[in-house]
């Protein structure tokens, strides 16, 4: 039977991503100020606290657009993977395949992770979990999600290797059976991606049979921001990771100021100066220790992933975080932290 033709909706989204990404331009070079730009090749060894007491050091890799790999102690995560790069033309028109040899790359030499975070499931931040788990052998994972992430992921071959938990943002700490791990999720909504439009914003109600191929079929879901806690000796450290730039970031400041401080405070670059208030408000709730940049990389570009998207405005959101930490004066405040990709960040 004839492949259905697609909807005029789908060939005008796509031809809209693609023409807009084509007139801002692809890529730029990464930023190159002393400080900014923080690249540890190897963790270092652990360090006594005050008290004497062993404190286990946060060690993260930045793995490109919102995956991150945090490391304290034994205990590993990961969140949204998404490591195999297309064109802008394939990505609003043709098949979207994973890359292994890009996956190998950059988790190789990572442990292995005991839960794994969905952020939302748009194509960029989840269609690597799967290829992910087999090529590394990885099983007993637990993957946390929303509803639509769970559908999306039954229809890969692998879905035995992980075991889901379905988060809706309203459910407080998550039932985790990873020793020194709490986790919980809000709801944070998604930032407009071309114009004030959302891309591929809908919910996917019905487990799938097979796995998606095209970008439009990685609907978002519900978008959730995690809250988590990492014990680590006589330390837990405290880590709010955000997989898109949120417009419901007021009231996730409401929520998490009872958090305050946190240790370390992930925000997404892209679409940062289209919601009002960002990140501002996170940062004045939160009073974090480190901000740590993601998702400003150009997903885009196969052979240089590490240059920065022209049109995320990194320049942009660092000048407005560095006059947010300046007026604050917070004592606790230490970094802001542009990340080089798979270089390891290790925080105290």
């Amino acid at each position: 039977m004839a492949a259905p033709n697609p909807e005029p909706s789908t060939i005008m989204t796509s031809t809209l991503l693609l023409l807009t990404l084509l007139a801002g331009g692809c890529s730029s070079p990464p930023p190159a100020e002393n400080g900014v730009v923080l690249s540890l090749p190897r963790p270092q060894t652990n360090a006594p606290s005050q008290e004497g007491e062993v404190v286990e050091p946060l060690v993260m890799h930045w793995l490109g657009t919102a995956s991150f790999h945090i490391r304290a102690g034994a205990t590993s995560i990961l969140t949204d993977p998404f490591y195999s790069h297309h064109t802008v033309f394939r990505t609003a028109f043709r098949r979207l395949e994973s890359n292994p040899e890009r996956i190998q790359a950059l988790l190789e030499d990572l442990p292995e992770p005991q839960a794994i975070l969905i952020g939302h499931s748009h194509y960029d931040h989840i269609m690597d979990l799967a290829p992910a788990m087999r090529l590394r052998g990885w099983r007993g994972a637990q993957v946390f999600g929303s509803a639509t992430a769970d559908n999306l992921l039954q229809g890969y071959p692998e879905k035995h290797r992980w075991r889901f938990n379905r988060v809706t943002g309203h459910t407080g700490w998550q039932e985790s059976t990873t020793p020194h791990l709490r986790l919980k999720a809000l709801p944070a909504g998604h930032a407009p991606q071309i114009g004030n439009r959302l891309l591929w914003p809908k919910q996917i109600r019905e487990p799938l049979t097979k796995p998606p191929t095209k970008a439009r079929e990685f609907q978002a879901g519900r978008v959730l921001a995690y809250l988590i806690e990492l014990d680590a000796g006589a330390k837990t450290h405290r880590i709010v990771f955000l997989s898109s730039t949120p417009t419901l970031h007021h009231e996730l400041a409401r929520q998490l100021r009872a958090s305050s401080p946190i240790d370390v405070l992930i925000l997404p670059v892209a679409s940062w100066n289209k919601v009002e208030g960002y990140p501002g408000s996170l940062v004045r709730a939160l009073d974090p220790r480190y901000i740590v940049l993601s998702h400003f990389n150009d997903l885009f570009d196969r052979r240089r992933p590490q240059r920065t998207l022209r049109f995320a405005d990194l320049d942009g959101i660092l000048k407005a975080l560095q006059e947010e930490v300046s007026a604050r004066k917070s004592p606790g405040f230490e970094r802001i932290i542009v990340p080089d990709i798979k270089a390891a960040l290790i925080l105290r």
